[in-house]
């Protein structure tokens, strides 16, 4: 049980929040158990998510941090950008074993308890790492737990471009173009797939949960491939 939790939108002055179908395909209300971390997810339409930066609590610090896959990422996706950070009341809200610890879901609608209208999303993040409440890593820094050779990245662009369309394909080129030939290898051999998911599933714990049930939902002819 939460006492709060906090959900992040370009849309402001919102007064409740309707759980609707994301990239988990299902109706939720998402929210984050840390302002900070919900902080991350107001950003600029159409900036590449994943491939542009990852948001997680940092081995290295204990802090929520965003670690930039490219220079300038951060301006791309924050500066000048606006929205709210709504305060919810937690009493609906669990997590759920698609999600990451960080996140919560709620599967009905929520009223928020509080707004915190934000003008500029990357002075709120600036302003949470000199109050010491928020880690951001530049490119080329990265924590020990981001893969150097953005394995993870390539993962998320195979399953992400079966699941939301082709364009995510695009969005490699342009935004990781070191990885687009074997991003698009792999999306398009199954057998390789299959033989490269016990491999991710170790190298990437985390996101177990999310690799198998995407793998079983985007590519049902792989799943029966699979030697786990």
């Amino acid at each position: 049980m939460y006492k709060y939790v906090y959900h992040g939108s370009h849309v402001q002055n919102m007064k409740v929040l309707i759980p609707i179908e994301g990239s988990h395909k299902k109706p939720w209300v998402y929210a984050a158990k840390e302002i900070e971390y919900c902080a991350t997810f107001i950003h600029r339409k159409g900036t590449g998510g994943d491939f542009s930066s990852v948001s997680y609590r940092d081995d290295d610090t204990g802090l929520m941090c965003i670690c930039e896959r490219y220079s300038g990422a951060l301006d791309r996706m924050y500066d000048g950008v606006s929205g709210s950070i709504y305060i919810l009341p937690g009493e609906t809200f669990r997590e759920d074993d698609m999600t990451f610890d960080a996140e919560v879901i709620s599967e009905v609608a929520v009223r928020p308890v509080e707004e915190i209208k934000i003008s500029n999303m990357k002075e709120f993040l600036l302003q949470q790492c000199k109050e010491n409440k928020f880690k951001i890593y530049f490119h080329p820094n990265r924590p020990s737990w981001v893969p150097t050779d953005d394995e993870d990245i390539v993962f998320k662009a195979v399953i992400y471009a079966k699941a939301h369309g082709e364009r995510q394909l695009e969005y490699i080129k342009e935004l990781q173009s070191h990885l687009y030939n074997r991003v698009t290898e792999i999306y398009r051999n199954p057998d390789l797939i299959a033989s490269l998911v016990p491999t991710w599933l170790e190298r990437f714990p985390n996101y177990k949960n999310f690799i198998l049930d995407s793998i079983q939902k985007e590519f049902p002819e792989v799943y029966p491939k699979l030697k786990l």
